[in-house]
């Protein structure tokens, strides 16, 4: 491809690669050995403001318990309910899976209710190495298990479409390693996640290809289940603390929202209960995993956090319930490192070491997100086409003005209207205007008269700009800089209600952009105070396509294991658009 002046409708020059350069999507699974070792000290606040007519309150929490298998273990302690105003009534029942639930009652409400949960959690992750030769199918199964052997209302593992696919992924296993890992890796790689799906269950995840954390859990839980493996759902909480691994030329950095979530139990024979998420690791939950309720599925999960009340007679409505959750960490210590990587999925997995490692599942996995290119691209004359087809490319997913801290959702028996339960819609959130600078990869696919880029922001506010600056790729990182966008103020995009589309403009620069990767480098000058809001995994570039380096660094070597959402909007060429 050569560089050429536009034949009409760009006045300025139009930029392409002289040479594409591969940009390595393949991703792997990064084997680990070591520890984590954590105490925590948590906080879970609800605090309920009654509205005209409310007549009572119930609230409900599910006391967390000590728990421990090879690669998890957490040890509760130092546990404290805090009421105001007192209650009238509190009780306690274990559930048909063993969770024990504390019900509190308040016979009148006329002022906001503040409950508290506090306790400490020493916890430690293990990466050690896993000996396992479980026969598939398992066998002499004990009779306990059969409560997670059966098919549930989100876990629809009797469904057609799920046995058969089930089958396809199992064929040829010889044991249930096989068969798990099988499992977690098609889920990983066929998945997008979303925060805001339209329903929870592992049907509608397989008819739609994504979900949220619950969407996971229940496909995965579904797949196990139809191929004889006992698998519980576990609900739970993570914690926002970040940590960093290396890993060859890269720094991986691992980071989780802070809030609700849900992730699996599978039982091995050998080993009794391992932890699971089909969302981000293999046989690996880390300590900022608080492990606190269990069950078939997320519905049968559904004590912690619910909120109940009754009200007079035509007084409609309902109270307003904030909850937050406060995080210490007393002590946080990190000896893990890797070992090395194994070709296996598209995303980035983490897993301890396999007694006898297997060779990589050969079940169908999503298709890289990058295009196949010949290694002679045809010759063509990019600057001659007409730009006039509006063309949009990108991460378009994430909750648009939404308010965290007052999200609920009614619970599954929709006729209750006097019943909220607790949600997994969390901010998944980076703050990409202080001690790092944060850039994104992006193909958008085919030509196009670049216009504007919109990033999905949130405006804490504070003084001076931001602006995004465009690289060509390098060998996967960031190159030469083709342009940069008009600055545009904190204060500009202040909205208090959520996050929204910030547009960055490049319409002065009329940048025509061939085919091939680039780089967006969001870049802040005073002391704005911004977020940019993200997706776990890559759900549209590929798994090292979102990279950071500290303010005054150079060369961008750390990969954070999330997506930023972004929208790449401009002009595409009309000849091309029709082929």
């Amino acid at each position: 491809m050569r560089i050429r002046k536009p034949a009409h409708c760009m006045p300025a020059i139009i930029l392409a690669l002289l040479l594409f350069q591969a940009f390595s999507s393949s991703a792997a699974e990064i084997v680990l050995e070591g520890t984590q070792a954590s105490r925590v000290k948590i906080v879970m606040r609800e605090i309920v403001d009654p509205f005209p007519g409310m007549k009572t309150l119930e609230l409900r929490f599910v006391e967390p318990k000590s728990f421990e298998s090879p690669t998890y273990r957490q040890k509760i302690d130092a546990l404290r309910f805090e009421f105001d105003p007192a209650p009238a009534s509190r009780i306690q029942e274990i559930d048909d899976t063993g969770n024990r639930v504390h019900i509190v009652h308040w016979s009148s409400v006329d002022s906001p209710v503040r409950a508290s949960l506090t306790y400490e959690a020493e916890v430690q992750a293990k990466a050690i190495a896993l000996t396992t030769d479980a026969p598939y199918p398992p066998t002499d199964l004990p009779s306990e298990l059969d409560l997670y052997l059966q098919p549930s209302p989100q876990v629809q593992s009797s469904h057609k479409r799920i046995k058969t696919l089930s089958r396809e992924l199992t064929v040829g296993a010889s044991d249930q390693y096989e068969v798990v890992m099988a499992v977690m890796r098609h889920v990983i790689d066929n998945m997008e996640y979303i925060l805001l799906p339209e329903h929870f269950d592992a049907l509608s995840c397989l008819t739609t290809g994504k979900g949220n954390c619950q969407n996971y859990s229940h496909l995965a839980a579904a797949l196990l289940r139809a191929a004889g493996v006992p698998v519980r759902i576990v609900n739970g909480i993570t914690l926002k603390k970040p940590y960093s691994l290396e890993a060859g030329a890269y720094t991986y950095s691992f980071e989780s929202a802070q809030g609700r979530h849900s992730w699996i139990e599978v039982w091995f024979p050998e080993t009794g209960w391992l932890p699971f998420d089909p969302q981000r690791t293999a046989w690996w939950v880390e300590t900022r995993y608080i492990r606190v309720e269990v069950g078939r599925d997320n519905a049968d999960t559904d004590q912690d956090g619910t909120v109940q009340w009754s009200a007079l007679r035509g007084s409609p409505g309902q109270p307003r319930v904030d909850e937050q959750i406060e995080v210490t960490f007393l002590r946080d210590q990190i000896a893990l490192r890797t070992v090395g990587e194994e070709p296996g999925t598209e995303e980035v997995l983490l897993r301890p070491v396999i007694g006898r490692d297997t060779p990589a599942s050969k079940t169908p996995s999503r298709p890289s997100p990058e295009k196949p290119r010949d290694e002679t691209p045809e010759e063509i004359d990019y600057a001659s086409l007409t730009y006039n087809v509006p063309y949009t490319y990108g991460n378009k997913e994430f909750p648009r003005l939404f308010n965290f801290l007052e999200a609920r959702i009614a619970g599954p028996d929709r006729s209750n209207r006097n019943r909220l339960e607790k949600n997994f819609v969390v901010e998944t959130a980076e703050y990409v205007t202080g001690p790092k600078v944060f850039a994104q990869y992006f193909d958008p696919g085919s030509p196009l008269l670049l216009e504007e880029i919109k990033l999905a922001l949130f405006s804490f506010g504070g003084d001076g700009s931001l602006w995004i600056d465009l690289h060509e790729d390098e060998g996967g990182r960031p190159g030469i800089r083709l342009a940069s966008s008009q600055p545009v103020s904190p204060s500009d995009f202040m909205n208090p209600k959520g996050y929204d589309w910030v547009a960055f403009d490049f319409r002065r620069e009329s940048l025509g952009l061939g085919p091939g990767g680039y780089w967006m480098v969001l870049r802040s000058r005073g002391a704005p105070i911004v977020n940019w809001f993200y997706c776990y995994g890559k759900a549209v570039g590929p798994a090292r396509g979102t990279l950071s380096t500290p303010q005054d660094g150079e060369t961008f070597t750390t990969i954070q294991t999330y997506e930023f959402n972004y929208m790449i909007a401009g002009k595409g060429a009309k000849e091309l658009m029709e082929e």
